[in-house]
């Protein structure tokens, strides 16, 4: 019975490991790595009852072996990987409890001078791992999408907006649901409501879509810059618009972030300070 099981083993994992060699002319051999950017899955292998053409079609790490030793005093882990790609994810055993302190590749330890948390909404989860609370919390908004028209507007404002496509974006909503980022009526209706009342030719526009998303807000809604306590070289770093402050961090905050020190205008913006009982908060 276990030999029939072996061979049954190996006859499903012959079909998944099979690559197929794909004929490139020869002068457009150099644009393979242009063709293939972001799409290096496509070069490993994969299952043979699928179309091979979305990412999940194709297994670019294939896991081996788990050993763990558990003890009093924690645990040790190792697994064997084949990986078929110069970048593959690898989950690792633990939880937002219990997670790994040290990993090793090849007997290689990782890590990194400088570890910057910058994960939205996660950021809350990956802070506390490091014994740092960060103030963040959802703020889901709603918005309606029009048909295309010619240009109505030439400034944009925070209740309607034109895309160079020519639809027009009217909203949006502010609400506190939790995670939760779907639409509902009673919220559309009143992005409805105060579009139009505003601009009355709107309601003779037809809506093709709307969509909802999930602010990351802190409670006075300025960003949070923080060098994490007690890890030297671990930021935080979270804001609501990431568009309208992009020039300052791409500038003066990751200039800052790079020589290991915030200072300056930015020290202003830890967390510290939604610790004074006149926190000011966001209405």
């Amino acid at each position: 019975m276990l030999r029939g099981l072996r061979l049954l083993l190996l006859g499903l994992l012959l079909p998944l490991t099979t690559v197929a060699d794909v004929f490139v002319p020869e002068e457009l051999q150099g644009w393979e790595g242009w063709v293939l950017q972001d799409r290096q899955y496509r070069g490993c292998p994969f299952f043979f009852n699928r179309g091979a053409s979305e990412p999940g079609d194709f297994v670019c790490a294939w896991p081996g072996q788990l050993d763990i030793a558990v003890t009093a005093q924690g645990a040790r882990f190792s697994q064997q990987w084949t990986v078929h790609a110069d970048t593959a994810w690898l989950p690792l055993p633990g939880d937002a409890a219990y997670w790994p302190h040290e990993v090793t590749v090849n007997g290689e330890r990782l890590g990194c001078e400088l570890l910057v948390i910058a994960a939205g909404l996660g950021s809350r989860r990956l802070g506390a791992m490091l014994g740092m609370d960060v103030p963040v919390s959802p703020d889901r908004g709603q918005i309606l999408v029009t048909e295309r028209i010619a240009p109505r507007f030439s400034v944009t404002s925070n209740l309607v907006r034109q895309t160079p496509e020519g639809s027009i974006l009217i909203g949006a909503t502010s609400e506190q649901v939790g995670e939760d980022d779907r639409v509902d009526r009673a919220g559309l209706r009143n992005v409805a409501r105060l579009g139009t009342t505003a601009f009355p030719f709107l309601g003779r526009l037809r809506i093709v879509r709307s969509w909802g998303a999930l602010r990351v807000l802190t409670p006075d809604g300025y960003p949070i810059y923080e060098e994490v306590p007690g890890h030297a070289g671990a930021f935080v770093v979270t804001a609501h618009s990431g568009i309208t402050l992009a020039a300052a961090h791409a500038r003066r905050l990751a200039a800052a972030i790079a020589s290991g020190r915030l200072s300056g205008d930015l020290a202003a913006f830890t967390s510290a300070r939604f610790q004074s009982p006149h926190a000011p908060l966001l209405h």
